[in-house]
């Protein structure tokens, strides 16, 4: 048996190989994006603390609660990418399926398993609080600031509390093993392979460690069920709010102005891509996660990876690490959209710098030219109304030919916050007010006011006073 083992270490299959080198690029692809998220979320945050102002200051003025979300996702990621770059280079060389193991200490395969095991935790926690937050931004109306004071703090101290006992009690038990396929370390049994292979890698298990890894297995499948749960009725609720609403506000006023008409365009595109940006984030990381769930159960159920088809264990490897790249995507999209419909010789490659640099806005230059183009717009709407007007033309507002807000546009240049933090989608929003509420004065969008209101929110509890200009 040693013989055997000896040699299945020391020749390892090209498969192997091949599983090894994609999860090796798709996780340092995916430290890489994570760490450009991190850099952009943290820009505007660390110059305001360089101007003297204080950390809590700097949190509320500098970041949203979606900001910082993400930046909890991609730092857990970081983690988790780093686990896997590492991984097949600090399991224990003892083991036999070991093959690029440069060491026999136990010590970095503890370190690489707590890697992996904090980083999974949190992140699969964070996305669930991701969807958790676009639900209640949308389909509870509630601000940033109260979704903070209810929620986010009570959310951190949560996950950081089931993230560090996890590892905590991992350590401590002795469970963070060479995993199955060789690659990194997790808990798992020892010796390496015998729930799969006993006659290569051993006849039994070490009875206390596989007691140990069944408990640990019952509580990580337990929080990452509950967490797809609050995936799945998250973007239920999403969906079904945005859908309501459309019926709700479906129909237009009789006889309505253009400025009305443009309010309803504005409703309806601040909903449907606040649901699609959400969805692409849930997308992303059940197309990522499935196909790891899959084969962990797998490996728990005794089938050895070398059953497992060819094409499934290297698509697994490649898609496990990769969240982080879906994510940086989805999180400059609509920054790079806007970009790229005010000056269309910019090329994406470079869209997408600026917006890093701009910590995941659009850049203030692109603002100015977008406020620039609204202003020509405007002027060339009174125009035309004035010239109808002194000709006696109808009194009914001019049918402009193109949409001030067109469906490629964000919604910076209307004053409402960037998708993803999703401004305040509340009564006081513009997209969530009927007709009656509603005044103008003559000329383009831009000089569209809402009427000064201060209210009770009855899902938020805060006073609304808004202007839209």
């Amino acid at each position: 048996m040693k013989e055997a083992s000896e040699g299945l270490r020391t020749h390892p299959s090209r498969l192997w190989k091949s599983y090894a080198i994609a999860q090796i690029i798709c996780a340092f692809i995916s430290f890489l994006a994570s760490v450009l998220i991190v850099t952009s979320a943290s820009r505007a945050f660390f110059s305001s603390l360089k101007k003297g102002k204080s950390l809590k200051e700097s949190l509320k003025k500098t970041t949203s609660p979606y900001q910082r979300i993400i930046f909890c996702i991609s730092f857990s990621d970081i983690l988790f990418s780093l686990a896997f770059i590492t991984g097949p280079f600090l399991v224990t060389k003892s083991d036999p399926i070991a093959h690029w193991a440069l060491s026999d200490s136990s010590a970095g395969c503890v370190l690489n398993g707590t890697f992996f095991s904090f980083g999974a935790s949190t992140s699969i926690l964070y996305y669930a609080t991701l969807c958790f937050f676009y639900y209640c931004k949308v389909s509870k109306r509630m601000s940033d600031e109260l979704f903070t004071r209810r929620f986010e703090t009570k959310i951190h101290v949560m996950i950081l509390f089931i993230a560090l006992s996890g590892a905590c009690s991992s350590i401590a038990t002795g469970i963070y093993n060479t995993y199955p396929s060789g690659t990194f370390c997790a808990a798992a049994n020892t010796p390496t392979g015998c729930n799969q292979q006993p006659e290569i890698y051993g006849e039994e298990c070490d009875a206390r460690i596989a007691t140990y890894v069944k408990y640990f297995a019952l509580v990580s499948f337990s929080v990452s069920a509950t967490s797809m749960l609050i995936i799945f009725f998250s973007m239920a609720g999403l969906v079904h709010a945005v859908l309501t609403k459309d019926r709700r506000y479906g129909d237009q006023p009789n006889d309505p102005s253009e400025e009305q008409l443009q309010q309803y365009k504005l409703r309806k595109r601040l909903l449907r891509e606040t649901m699609i940006q959400a969805i692409m984030y849930a997308a992303g990381w059940f197309v990522c996660q499935i196909p790891a769930i899959i084969a962990s159960i797998l490996f728990q159920r005794g089938i050895p990876l070398d059953n497992m088809p060819g094409w499934f264990r290297i698509f697994t490897a490649m898609s496990y690490p990769l969240s982080s790249a879906f994510n940086v995507l989805i999180f400059t999209r609509p920054a790079l959209r806007q970009i790229q419909r005010v000056d269309t010789s910019v090329s994406w490659l470079r869209a997408f710098r600026m917006v890093i640099q701009s910590g995941g806005h659009v850049p203030n230059e692109f603002q100015h030219q977008r406020s620039k183009q609204q202003q020509q717009q405007q002027q060339q709407n009174v125009k035309s109304m004035s010239s109808r007007a002194a000709y006696g033309a109808s009194s009914k507002p001019y049918q402009y030919q193109q949409e001030v807000c067109d469906p490629g546009q964000s919604f910076d240049s209307l004053n409402v916050e960037m998708l993803g933090s999703l401004g305040d989608l509340s009564e006081g929003n513009p997209a969530y007010r009927s007709e009656d509420k509603w005044s103008h004065n003559l000329g383009g969008f831009s000089d569209l006011n809402m009427i000064h209101e201060e209210s009770d929110d009855v899902d938020s509890g805060v006073k609304i006073s808004q202007v839209f200009q």
